[in-house]
């Protein structure tokens, strides 16, 4: 029974590789689906930064106001703790700086993107540490996060991308880590 259910998967996957394929053929100048601008690009921590800083600042030259940023938080809300339910970024002033320098601490650490939220007289930080190729510097999350406590107590988040997806969880930051 088990080698029957088996070989019929098998031929709905193939069938669905072939309709994929005839879709991909007819519609490739349409959608270039093997099309990426990045390839053009050198795509360097820094750029990369960029590219995403750009698209989460409602003042980007996308012109899509607070799209991006919108989604970013939506997407972590989960993650977030219940002060930020009430944030209305419609409402917020809003600025993206790019290797901020952790100025309080005096390690002469830069954060790659730090976004503050202003609203209702209040302020958070979503920092980004962008680590698409390199490895972290020893502290580095640490610093990163008690330069946030400092400035904005309680209310920030780090951020980690890294090339693989993967990262060690540091057990310092807690719920304030994604």
């Amino acid at each position: 029974m088990q080698s029957k259910v088996l070989l019929n998967l098998l031929d709905e996957v193939v069938q669905e590789k072939k309709v994929n394929s005839l879709f991909l053929n007819r519609y490739k100048n349409l959608l270039a689906p093997k099309f990426s601008i990045f390839s053009y690009f050198r795509t360097d921590e820094l750029i990369l930064s960029n590219i995403l800083a750009d698209l989460l600042d409602p003042q980007g030259s996308h012109g899509q106001d607070y799209l991006f940023i919108k989604k970013w938080i939506e997407l972590r809300k989960n993650g977030l703790d219940e002060s930020w339910q009430k944030i209305n970024l419609d409402q917020s002033k809003i600025t993206v700086k790019l290797e901020e320098k952790n100025w309080r601490l005096d390690t002469l650490r830069r954060m790659d993107i730090l976004i503050e939220i202003f609203c209702h007289g209040e302020k958070y930080a979503l920092c980004i540490e962008n680590k698409p190729f390199a490895s972290d510097q020893k502290n580095q999350l640490k610093d990163y996060a008690d330069e946030l406590e400092q400035r904005y107590p309680n209310q920030w988040q780090l951020i980690y991308l890294s090339g693989s997806g993967k990262v060690n969880r540091p057990g310092f930051i807690g719920d304030r880590f994604a």
